[in-house]
């Protein structure tokens, strides 16, 4: 088994989800924007499905948020640092070839309006039906502002059972969040040239 550098491999995966909602954000609506970054601070700090969420830390955090994405959102994806070489973000399979040995599972694609997803876990099971593989994975180190709890990929399914965030792992608590997502739809090329954070006003 080849040595793994794990906290460079969540650093740089935290990034990518980073610059991600950086460029991404903007096509939500103001609610689901809200509503969505709710979701992340609850998982980023351990609150509780029961817990209060305190508004002026929420306030804060959110504004903090904001200047992060602007000073990313117009930075390329992190390779992923591997044992002997760089990944691509998008190469799930050869990310998962070093990582899976490791207890660890990988997924980086393309989701609703093409927006890039990206996710860290720790994999609590592999299975093998109908020609597919199935990946579950547990605690999450990992995530961006869309969870969404499930991914087909290559002939590769990735279950996501802590999506709404039973734990993002190093350096963070473990915790539970909420919200409806959508799952993956498998990659495709992304098409919009002009990215936009600031997120669109509900009709």
């Amino acid at each position: 088994m080849s040595n793994l550098d794990l906290d460079a491999i969540v650093g740089a995966v935290r990034q990518n989800c980073h610059r991600s909602d950086a460029q991404y954000a903007g096509d939500l609506t103001l609610c689901t924007f809200l509503l969505k970054m709710r979701e992340l601070y609850r998982w980023e700090n351990a609150i509780p499905l029961t817990g209060e969420m305190p508004r002026s830390e929420v306030g804060d955090w959110m504004n903090a948020r904001g200047q992060l994405w602007d000073g990313i959102e117009s930075a390329p994806y992190l390779p992923i640092p591997l044992p002997g070489f760089d990944a691509d973000p998008f190469e799930s399979r050869r990310i998962n070839g070093e990582l899976l040995e490791h207890g660890y599972v990988y997924g980086g694609g393309y989701g609703r309006h093409c927006k890039p997803h990206f996710f860290l876990g720790e994999l609590s099971r592999k299975e093998s039906r109908h020609g597919f593989d199935i990946y579950v994975s547990g605690r999450e180190l990992a995530r961006d502002l869309d969870a969404p709890p499930g991914m087909y990929l290559d002939r590769t399914l990735f279950i996501r059972t802590r999506h709404c965030g039973a734990g993002c792992g190093r350096n963070m608590r473990s915790g539970t969040g909420a919200g409806r997502t959508r799952p993956w739809a498998g990659q495709w090329p992304v098409t919009r040239s002009t990215p936009r954070r600031r997120p669109r006003s509900t009709p």
